[in-house]
C-alpha cells in the first residue's frame, strides 16, 4: 500500500520515475559484463606455492567457484559503459545491500532480500531520468518496491553470487602464458596479465585461492573488487510508511 505522504503524487509523474529506473537497472545488468572478457596473456611468468603446478585457469576456475559458494562477499567497483558504480554485500540465496551510480547522474540505493527489491534514487538521480517536481518533492527519501517478476530483474540478479559466478566462469584464461607472484592491499596474491598489460586478474597465494580483483586498464574496461568473504551481513526491509509499491507504476 503507499504511504500516506506518497498519496498525492500524479501516478502519470511516479511513472517517470519508475521508467527511469527500470531503464538504468537493465543498462546495470548489460554493463556488469563489460568488463569481464579476457586478453591472451604474453608471456609466461613463475607461479608461487601453494599453487605450484597449476595453470591460471584451472587457479582462475577455483576461485570463481569458491567465490560463488561463499556464504558473503563485497563486492565493488566500476564498470562500462555507460560508467556504472557498484558498491554491494552480497549474502548467499539471500539477497544483497548496498548502492549503484551512473557516473554524473546521481545514485540509488539497493535491498535485495529473496526476489523482493528496493530502489532508494536519490534527487540528483531523480533529475537525471527526468522525474517531474511532483515526484522530486514526494520521492525524497522513499524507496520503490518491485520483485524479480518486474522490471527490476536485472538488480536481483546482481544479488547473487551464482549469477556471479556464472559470469566470471565466461572470461577465457585458457591461454594465458602463466601466473606471477605480487602484493595486494599487503597481502600475497597471486596476478595474471593479459595481452598489452590492460587486463589483470587477481588472486589470493592460499591453498584454497579468494578471487580479490578483475581489471581492464583501457578507455572503456573498469575494475571490480571482490574481499570480506564470510562477513556478516544484514537484510532489513525498509519500513512501509517509506515504501512506494512498483507494481502500481509498472514495475
Amino acid at each position: 500500500m503507499l504511504g500516506s505522504s506518497v498519496r498525492s503524487v500524479p501516478r502519470a509523474a511516479l511513472r517517470v520515475v519508475a521508467a527511469g529506473l527500470a531503464y538504468v537497472t537493465i543498462i546495470v545488468g548489460i554493463s556488469s559484463c563489460s568488463l569481464l572478457h579476457s586478453d591472451h596473456a604474453t608471456q609466461a611468468t613463475r607461479t608461487p606455492k601453494p599453487l605450484a603446478g597449476l595453470s591460471a585457469a584451472k587457479i582462475f576456475t577455483r576461485a570463481v567457484a569458491d567465490m560463488g559458494r561463499a556464504r558473503s562477499v563485497h563486492i565493488r567497483g566500476v564498470v562500462s559503459q555507460p560508467r556504472i558504480r557498484l558498491d554491494l554485500r552480497l549474502l548467499q540465496s539471500k539477497g544483497c545491500v548496498g548502492t549503484m551510480a551512473k557516473t554524473g547522474h546521481g545514485a540509488f540505493g539497493l535491498i535485495v532480500i529473496g526476489t523482493t527489491v528496493w530502489v532508494k534514487p536519490d534527487r540528483k538521480f531523480l533529475h537525471s531520468i527526468g522525474a517531474p517536481p511532483a515526484a522530486l518533492r514526494k520521492m525524497s527519501g522513499k524507496y520503490l518496491k518491485s520483485t524479480a517478476a518486474g522490471k527490476f530483474r536485472p538488480l536481483v540478479r546482481l544479488c547473487r553470487l551464482r549469477v556471479w559466478a556464472r559470469l566470471l566462469r565466461k572470461v577465457s584464461v585458457a591461454q594465458w602464458g602463466g601466473v606471477t607472484r605480487t602484493t595486494l592491499a599487503g597481502r600475497p596474491a597471486i596476478m595474471l596479465i593479459g595481452t598489452g598489460k590492460t587486463g589483470r586478474i587477481y588472486v589470493s597465494s592460499a591453498s584454497e585461492p579468494l578471487l580479490l580483483r578483475i581489471s581492464h586498464r583501457t578507455k572503456a574496461g573498469g575494475i571490480l573488487t571482490f574481499s570480506s568473504y564470510g562477513a556478516r551481513v544484514t537484510l532489513r526491509r525498509p519500513p512501509a510508511s517509506r515504501t512506494i509499491e512498483g507494481r502500481r507504476f509498472g514495475l
